[in-house]
């Protein structure tokens, strides 16, 4: 999920007044998972002998809870200390919900049900009812958006919200002690990437989702991504986000790929230039073959994964 497809649904789901108030999650849902020294954290440390530049780059989840905002000291050092916070995209910017409006709607005349199988649009409509979402707001979205607001709300079934997203979080910690923020990315290349995989991919992964919320799969796979996560378990994290996507290839090379090398790009030369900046993007990108962190270390920049404590 990119940061500019979490604004749209910030408003096309809440403003609608379609937040519910869920019931309380067991005690187990609310434990923060504690890391003892040593331990793997979510987190690439990239230098360059060069120009003696770091770049501390941190996965996130974007939909989280309260709990997934308790960071190691060994985090919150190295944010504190860096020059800048980098992110995917500040949400917070001008016409973004706009542009994702006139992106991800479908064109005049067409609806999501018509390209659909019978016994899919059955499944989105009853899944959708579940959830308290109108079928006729579905209906106007492209496959891979509806896809994106139907796991979102079933998320916060789990007590999952987007207030507690990691790149969030920060931003707010960087935007009050007034850090520079900067985009690795435009709107407009986000939105990209979320309307040009092919349509078929786009039904794959919406026909995915369906299925994982039907079975009961979905809270299970929503607790097994964060615990990957939060022991930066990048190897799990890797086959989770691809079970996400329908392990759909065409999907991943559009979300992840084309735009690791783009990130990894825009990074290398902060590095070049000898700048220390904390970079925060979905864990989707520092995780499997071709991440971002492996691309930096193709570059010839010096990369390792830091451990609690360090």
């Amino acid at each position: 999920m990119t940061s500019a497809s979490l604004q749209f649904l910030r408003g096309a789901v809440f403003h609608r007044g379609l937040r519910r108030a869920f019931a309380s999650l067991a005690l187990a849902l609310l434990l923060p998972v504690v890391q003892a020294a040593g331990e793997p954290l979510p987190m690439w440390e990239i230098r360059s002998t060069a120009s003696k530049g770091a770049v501390y780059l941190l996965g996130s989840v974007h939909v989280c809870r309260e709990s997934c905002l308790q960071f190691s000291e060994s985090v919150l050092r190295r944010f504190r200390g860096s020059q800048a916070l980098a992110v995917e995209l500040d949400p917070s910017g001008a016409d973004v919900m706009g542009r994702m409006l006139e992106a991800m709607s479908l064109p005049p005349g067409q609806t999501l049900t018509s390209k659909l199988s019978a016994s899919t649009a059955r499944r989105m409509q009853t899944v959708a009812g579940n959830l308290g979402l109108p079928l006729m707001l579905l209906d106007n979205m492209k496959p891979i958006m509806a896809a994106t607001m139907i796991s979102t709300l079933a998320a916060q079934q789990q007590g999952l919200n987007m207030e507690d997203g990691i790149d969030l979080w920060f931003l707010q910690q960087a935007k009050a002690t007034s850090k520079p923020v900067r985009e690795l990315e435009t709107i407009d290349r986000q939105l990209a990437a979320l309307t040009s995989s092919p349509e078929r991919d786009q039904i794959n992964s919406l026909e995915e989702t369906l299925d994982m919320i039907e079975k009961r799969r979905f809270g299970p796979y929503l607790e097994e991504l964060i615990q990957s996560w939060q022991t930066g378990n990048l190897t799990k994290l890797s086959k989770l986000m691809s079970e996400g996507m329908g392990n759909s290839k065409g999907l991943e090379q559009e979300l992840l790929g084309k735009r690791n090398t783009e990130m990894a790009d825009k990074i290398s030369a902060w590095l070049a230039r000898g700048e220390q900046v904390f970079v925060v993007i979905g864990a989707g990108h520092i995780a499997g073959k071709g991440n971002v962190a492996e691309l930096l270390e193709r570059k010839g920049y010096s990369v390792r994964q830091v451990n609690n404590g360090e």
